[in-house]
């Protein structure tokens, strides 16, 4: 059997989540259904759970702040937002467990069964730390990257450029290191490409704008400040040009 405990300002939700985990998650015990951080702290610290649900739009304390009065949590954490789509990126590109209300019971199933595998303590700060510069941001800042022995956490503007290697990606830094990740270069489109900063130029590279050096119209060919020289595509060239044109200075 796991503890667990509810952080959840809306009765409501907290009670329907509770259903939930008793018809679908048998092994789940919730010991208290907390209305705001304070009282989450001292459930905590009082029953030593396995695994928070943890609401993130609270009055007073958001559940960030939690880390702040427990700063070396002994248990896993599952959010649960009624964030946007767009927003939910943030949770995504930070490795952090979440949960979108309403709660949909596979999703729950698949959180909790993740959850209980416990995680190392720096990393989880870590990436909640991430999630919560993402989420306070207009765009994403950071990045949990699987490598082959972790995550790798990398600021979005530290980012070059980007390379498919089939169902892998290279990630190119301004520091000419890279990481290979075994993630497609579709999902980096996603989570990047809606920041001005990201263009995809063929259908092996994703750039970022600030690292460009000089762009020959005639060859289509775009010069990074590494020295690499990046083909752009012929369906890609009419898009690329019009987001540099956006660039210049004094039109």
């Amino acid at each position: 059997m796991y503890k667990a405990i509810i952080i959840e300002d809306e009765l409501n939700a907290a009670l329907a989540l509770e259903f939930l985990l008793k018809n679908h998650c048998p092994d789940i015990h919730v010991l208290e259904k907390c209305t705001s951080v304070p009282d989450g702290v001292l459930a905590i610290n009082k029953h030593k759970p396995d695994i928070v649900f943890l609401d993130i739009e609270m009055p007073v304390y958001s559940g960030f702040d939690l880390f702040k009065f427990i700063t070396e949590p002994e248990f896993s954490v599952i959010f649960t937002t009624a964030y946007s789509q767009y927003a939910l990126k943030a949770f995504e590109v930070s490795a952090v467990d979440y949960l979108l209300k309403p709660i949909e019971e596979d999703a729950l199933k698949s959180a909790v069964e993740k959850a209980k595998i416990r995680q190392d303590k720096e990393l989880l700060l870590k990436k909640i730390q991430t999630l919560k510069e993402n989420s306070l941001s207009n765009h994403i800042k950071k990045i949990a990257l699987p490598i082959s022995d972790g995550l790798a956490f990398v600021e979005t503007e530290t980012i070059e450029y980007i390379e498919a290697e089939g169902a892998y990606t290279r990630i190119y830094l301004k520091d000419k290191s890279q990481l290979f990740v075994s993630k497609n270069i579709k999902i980096f489109e996603e989570i990047l490409c809606k920041d001005e900063r990201f263009i995809r130029i063929h259908r092996s590279n994703i750039v970022n704008v600030h690292f460009f050096q000089h762009y020959n119209k005639g060859e289509g060919i775009l010069r990074m400040q590494s020295g690499t020289l990046l083909k752009i595509s012929r369906d890609k060239k009419q898009e690329f040009e019009d987001a540099i044109n956006s660039l210049r200075i004094g039109r």
